[in-house]
């Protein structure tokens, strides 16, 4: 044994032969092989005749070699390393395997393949899976290779296509380098040319996805082929953030599709856009190849093909001109040692570091993401065999008396509650600096141990790092839309913009039901996709009670905080509003800031001590007690603050007093048409001292906003919205629809001690049933208007 590692600290790596037709990469070279020897490890690899390094290369330099197949007897502890799937069978897996599984997201027979590594006590150790704190894949190098290859291909038929018209592409094999491929398709472009009688010819490309790791791999053979940069067009999120179809994409000769398909989105071409002879697409590159996927953004095929019948060519009657899709799901493959190599070396850190699996975070996440899908596995089979043998029962009991029948139903009824296990899907929120979350580590685990299944989306932006919430599965940021469908999806605020259906129930601040803006367009995404929203704001006790509103005091406390903040500046800087704000660490933080600018405009007037009046209407209320707490925290006296409600108000607007004020704190909870607070022409008045209104109800959107002189949200980066006035005195205008994120951890903390009660009851509390009647009654309404045509 090599002295770089100790008899405890030895693995032994097991490099299986592929199953898959044509696979001809490899996860280990004869280098990378190499290098674990070194470190002491034992390397046994199987004989293989499509592998692109042959047995030799591996004899060389150390490596045992055994029979194809025989990873099934080998030692219990051997890592069994791997690029596609195992072959398809059923025996147990005793040894912890090391490859693409293709097993986390709803697959075909994931559960099934799960149970054979439990069955077996083996372990998958899915290599999509590693990734960093952020959730970025670590050893995702065969994306850029796909790339690669996708395009080189699509260049390859493109000039078939025009050599030989009539005849289909023929099957291919792969280059032994780049540099072999590069020089075919340069003679090819060439040949083309000639026959042509012109110096050179290239086809225009279309890449959509262009900016991700694939689109960079296509962008960049393109490029070394000799196709010029006016000729390849590279498409983000930004050029198709609207929505297909895109008839644009019919005047490329070639399309290459490299998007990273996440969700449902709609199409990119459709059928009824081929029906002419117009266009002059006629190669599309499906690098993604979701195909098979419900979600597929180029439903006009649903085809696979490989590397002996590389293309499909598409009838697209009743136009004539061709169209053939290349939809190959291993293109790396193309170039198998040039792709072998590069996701070796890329591999090769992380299975170095397997002696310290138990405690190196990319092995410890990956580990838990197993041991939380293997736990929904067998939990879904377990349902499924006792649906399976209930129903068989039930069969036998059909010539029963009806008393029997009934006692078998509720037999099976107490059966499967004791099997409900519920699956809550934290999104990451989508929202700009929105950084708390809606559960926290310690509730999660909390859930966890009552049972619960939980599955936590990476966040770049949240006050939470990924790192704080150990063994609990970790999933990409905005998986939610192909959570299984039982999960139940939980978040805060809004979902990202779109018309596609929504199937799960939701659990977040829809801001719904209250005829805003888009109102019945969310609702009827819902009605579509059969999902339902549990909306937060309206989970009531029988009086009708809000129970979870905790946001509301803490809305009401940054909104207070924000408003002196820019007051200070006003009287600071009076040329400009007040810049962009950050999120404080905690309440204290907040209040230290706040307390050193109003001293520096005491400073600035020459006096020890200087304080803003204030209004706050709305103040008996959650929100209001929040605004009236932080500003005596920061000493301002009583004799300050006016504080107003129902009493107050109840005459009904305009009120001349605001105007008398500095700062306005609105904090009221608008559920009806009330007459306006200030108008547009009250603010003209040369004598106001009013400067600064912060809204923290955030209703500008509604048809009855009682400040109606503003109808725009503010934001972190931009928080105030500074009105056009002919009065000199500026008019600065706090509308953040999230105030709560200036402080988000603390916000996040007392929002999810007020939740979790109501988690662990999901189902079986009056709440739910009451936010569900509220959701179908709404649902209900927006479908009526719909139906109608008062609303598209």
């Amino acid at each position: 044994m090599a002295s770089g590692a100790s008899d405890d600290t030895s693995m032994k790596f097991w490099l299986r032969a592929e199953s898959k037709p044509h696979e001809q990469r490899t996860p280990l070279t004869p280098v990378t092989c190499k290098k674990l020897l070194s470190a002491g490890h034992q390397v046994f690899v199987e004989k293989s005749e499509d592998r692109v390094y042959k047995e030799v290369d591996y004899e060389r330099v150390g490596c045992k070699i055994v029979e194809e197949g025989s990873w099934t007897d080998a030692p219990a502890d051997a890592y069994i390393v791997g690029i596609k799937e195992l072959p398809n069978e059923d025996h147990p897996l005793k040894n912890p395997h090391i490859y693409f599984g293709h097993a986390y997201k709803g697959q075909d027979g994931w559960s099934d393949l799960l149970q054979r590594f439990h069955q077996g006590g083996g372990e998958l150790l899915d290599v999509e899976f590693i990734v960093n704190d952020s959730g970025k894949r670590e050893v995702a190098e065969f994306g850029p290779m796909a790339g690669i290859a996708g395009a080189a291909l699509a260049i390859a038929v493109w000039c078939h296509q025009q050599l030989k018209l009539n005849e289909m592409f023929p099957s291919v094999t792969p280059y032994m380098s780049e540099d072999d491929m590069v020089n075919h398709l340069k003679s090819q472009l060439q040949l083309i040319a000639n026959e042509r009688g012109v110096p050179e010819i290239y086809p225009k490309v279309l890449i959509i996805g262009g900016s991700g790791r694939c689109g960079q791999g296509a962008a960049y053979i393109l490029e070394k082929t000799g196709i010029p940069s006016k000729n390849i067009v590279k498409w983000t999120r930004q050029e198709t953030q609207g929505g297909g179809p895109f008839p644009a994409i019919l005047s490329y000769d070639i399309f290459v599709n490299c998007i990273f398909l996440s969700k449902k989105i709609p199409p990119f071409l459709t059928k009824e856009m081929f029906h002419n002879n117009t266009r002059n697409l006629t190669v599309i590159s499906d690098v993604s190849c979701d195909c098979t996927s419900p979600d597929n953004p180029l439903p006009i095929y649903d085809t696979i093909t490989t590397f002996v019948k590389p293309t499909h060519r598409l009838d697209m009657s009743p136009s004539t001109k061709l169209l053939d899709v290349i939809a190959i799901d291993h293109l790396p493959s193309l170039l198998p040692k040039d792709s072998s190599d590069k996701y070796a070396a890329k591999l090769l850190p992380f299975l170095l570091k397997l002696p310290e699996a138990s405690t190196y975070p990319p092995w410890v996440r990956v580990k838990n993401i197993y041991r939380d899908k293997l736990k929904e596995a067998l939990a879904g089979i377990e349902m499924r065999t006792r649906k399976e043998s209930v129903a068989r029962d039930e069969a036998e009991l059909s010539s029963s008396s009806e008393f029997e029948i009934k006692r078998s139903c509720s037999i099976f009824r107490n059966i499967m509650s004791s099997f409900n296990v519920h699956h809550i899907w934290l999104r990451a929120e989508t929202k700009p600096n929105e950084q708390r979350r809606a559960l926290t580590p310690d509730k999660c685990r909390e859930l966890i141990e009552k049972g619960f299944q939980v599955s936590v989306e990476y966040s770049d932006q949240s006050a939470f790092k990924n790192e704080d919430i150990p063994g609990i599965n970790m999933v990409q940021a905005g998986s939610w839309v192909n959570a299984p469908s039982d999960a139940i999806i939980l978040g805060l605020k809004e979902l990202p913009h779109s018309h596609d259906p929504v199937s799960h129930r939701h659990i977040y601040f829809a801001h719904a039901y209250k005829n805003q803006t888009g109102w019945a367009t969310l609702l009827h995404r819902f009605i579509k996709g059969g999902g339902s929203i549990l909306d937060i704001e309206f989970m009531t006790d029988e009086n009708g009670r809000r129970v979870v509103a905790e946001f509301s005091g803490m809305a009401g406390l940054g909104g207070m905080g924000l408003g002196i903040l820019a007051w200070c500046h006003q009287q600071l800087s009076p040329d400009k509003p007040m810049g962009e704000v950050k999120p404080y660490g905690n309440e204290a933080a907040f209040i230290d800031h706040i307390t050193l600018q109003i001293k520096q405009v005491a400073e600035l007037k020459g006096v020890q001590k200087v304080f803003p009046r204030i209004m706050v209407i709305g103040a008996l209320g959650r929100c209001g007690r929040g605004a009236l707490e932080i500003a005596y925290k920061l000493g301002i006296p009583k004799s300050s603050i006016a504080e107003w409600d129902l009493e107050e108000t109840k005459a009904g607007g305009p009120f001349d007093e605001i105007l008398n004020n500095d700062i306005l704190v609105n904090c009221i909870l608008l559920t009806e048409e009330i007459p306006p607070f200030l108008t547009k022409e009250m603010l003209e008045r040369a004598n106001r001292n009013l400067s600064v209104v912060v809204d923290v109800s955030c209703d500008p959107n509604n048809p009855y906003n009682p400040l109606p002189f503003y109808n725009s949200i503010t934001s972190f980066d931009k928080p105030c919205g500074r009105i056009r006035l002919r009065c000199a005195k500026p008019l600065d205008v706090i509308a953040i629809d999230h105030l709560p994120s200036v402080l988000p951890r603390e916000s996040s903390q007392r929002f999810v001690n007020k939740m979790t009660p109501y988690l662990l009851k999901l189902g079986d509390d009056p709440v739910w049933n009451r936010t569900k009647k509220m959701f179908d009654q709404k649902a209900a309404e927006a479908k009526a208007l719909i139906d109608s045509g008062v609303l598209h």
